[in-house]
């Protein structure tokens, strides 16, 4: 279990930066398209080795969906609206988790059919069931504000609008938010000490 730890937190920062430069409609559903696959594979390794190798794998693949989600979502509120879309997200994880034991213990019951153990098939068939969802998300994610068909021209200049001046309120003057990229904002997020302390709180819950 640790091991899937070491990649996930090592390619968490990559994986945005990537967001950044790609499209949300095509990076989000494909790390999970490839989360989904190294899951369906830990169904079929042979030895500890393997299911080793397939966990770091696993860190790698799914290490983008939650910073991305994140990332996703302050494209299209602002920061007051984002809080409780961040909080309904996280919400519905814990949920799910607790749910995918039950889940877990029916797929169990499957033990022997096609030669498989039952947790060989807890993992085949979530990780099928993830390929799927990831599919369709190709066709049902919306990359951004400038971009959604299912907006009207003045709905998209609006939200825009908001977005980039969402900081004007508090100072009380029309300031604009770069959207430019800087290797220094990457260097500043790695020596700002309020990051590592809240590093330190998660891993000693884990």
């Amino acid at each position: 279990m640790t091991v899937f730890f070491f990649t996930y937190y090592v390619f968490e920062v990559p994986s945005n930066l990537l967001l950044k430069r790609l499209r949300p409609s095509i990076w989000l559903p494909t790390i999970m398209v490839a989360w989904g696959t190294v899951m369906t594979l830990m169904g079929i390794v042979q030895n500890y080795h393997g299911l080793l190798i397939a966990r770091l794998f696993l860190g790698v693949a799914e290490a983008g969906l939650y910073p991305g989600v994140a990332y996703y979502i302050t494209m299209w509120y602002v920061r007051e609206e984002g809080q409780f879309r961040q909080a309904m997200f996280f919400s519905a994880a814990s949920v799910a988790g607790a749910f995918s034991g039950l889940l877990a213990f029916a797929i169990a019951k499957m033990d022997g059919v096609g030669g498989y153990e039952g947790w060989r098939w807890i993992f085949i068939l979530e990780g099928i069931l993830t390929v799927i969802v990831a599919c369709i998300a190709y066709f049902t994610i919306y990359d951004f504000p400038e971009t959604a068909q299912f907006l009207t021209e003045d709905e998209r200049i609006w939200v825009v609008h908001r977005l980039k001046f969402q900081d004007s309120k508090h100072s009380g003057k029309m300031v604009a938010q770069s959207e430019h990229f800087k290797s220094k904002y990457v260097l500043d997020a790695f020596t700002d000490w309020q990051i590592y302390l809240a590093l330190i709180s998660k891993y000693r819950c884990i």
